[in-house]
């Protein structure tokens, strides 16, 4: 039975891999069977089809996806230390820990379609629960259009991702590393706080 799981997880990891490089169309079974190293009759056990493969590909993204807004509650003192960019980096970090997640979630928005709007709508849900949930605890400032700002926070994580390969290119740093995100954030904290615009 480990030996069977250990067949899964390996299967579903390639899968997204293949799927977040090569998009859910062009991937066979075949070549997800390869990369894991597994025979296709075992992928076609574990899944069934490509369709269910890419199903628990999906569930993993909004698995993790779940993940993140638990933790940013509990990281909210951040905010009370003066250290709002700790706190903005929690989202992020799970990207740059997960480059195969992160290039699948990329895949997934670009593509489009019912599963992309799917996954939108998820982390906007996410964004939008703590939003009031920050707000009820006094850390997050009421606002009279939680909507929209819950679709502002999600439009910057989705577009740092959907862009990381041209941002890279002009930045010449990758804002998806550790690195480099540090600094991105250090940007859009003074922006989100001071503003960037003097008053005369």
């Amino acid at each position: 039975m480990a030996r069977d799981g250990g067949g899964r997880e390996r299967i579903l990891t390639a899968a997204i891999d293949l799927f977040g490089r090569d998009g859910v169309d062009a991937t066979t079974m075949r070549d997800i069977a390869a990369a894991a190293h597994v025979s296709p009759a075992l992928v076609v056990h574990h899944f069934g089809s490509k369709e269910g493969l890419s199903e628990a590909a999906d569930e993993r993204v909004m698995a993790t996806i779940a993940t993140i807004r638990p933790a940013m509650e509990h990281s909210a003192q951040a905010v009370t230390r003066g250290e709002p960019e700790r706190f903005a980096y929690l989202p992020f970090l799970t990207l740059v820990q997960n480059p195969q997640l992160a290039a699948y979630i990329r895949r997934i928005l670009i593509d489009g379609g019912e599963r992309g709007a799917g996954l939108l709508r998820a982390a906007f849900e996410q964004a939008l629960q703590l939003q009031r949930d920050l707000i009820a605890q006094g850390v997050a400032r009421p606002t009279d259009d939680i909507k929209t700002r819950a679709g502002i926070l999600v439009t910057m994580a989705m577009s740092l991702l959907i862009l990381r390969e041209p941002l890279t290119a002009v930045l010449e740093f990758d804002p998806l590393t550790e690195e480099g995100l540090e600094r991105w954030l250090a940007q859009v904290q003074q922006i989100v706080t001071l503003g960037f615009l003097i008053e005369k």
